[in-house]
């Protein structure tokens, strides 16, 4: 799958199970973490299990990440911060996804 294929359908499916913060699952919900609430990186392993470092970095720049900057944490803190919402990291999702098409990626 094409890095904006990855993450369009992570976007679809955070719409579909809901918004985790402080881990990819929320693994006391139900049995299979790939039907549960997830943070943006578990939206992204839920739908590509394999997806590579270009995807999370698609993301990190969507989010003002700068290539070259320490990645640290980018993407965790943004999607765990309070004030956070399933709309903002859905949108984000989508936002790297169109990054990506106008990459040709």
């Amino acid at each position: 799958m094409k890095p904006s294929e990855i993450l369009e359908k992570a976007a679809a499916h955070m719409e579909r199970v809901g918004l985790c913060k402080g881990d990819f699952w929320e693994r006391d919900v139900i049995n299979s973490e790939i039907d549960a609430p997830c943070c943006a990186l578990g939206a992204i392993y839920s739908v590509d299990p394999e997806a590579d470092e270009s995807v999370r970095a698609l993301l990190r720049r969507s989010l003002g990440w700068e290539p070259g900057a320490t990645p640290v944490n980018v993407i965790a803190d943004w999607n765990d911060a309070p004030e956070r919402t399933r709309a903002e990291v859905v949108a984000k999702l989508r936002e790297a996804a169109e990054l990506a098409r106008s990459e040709g990626r």
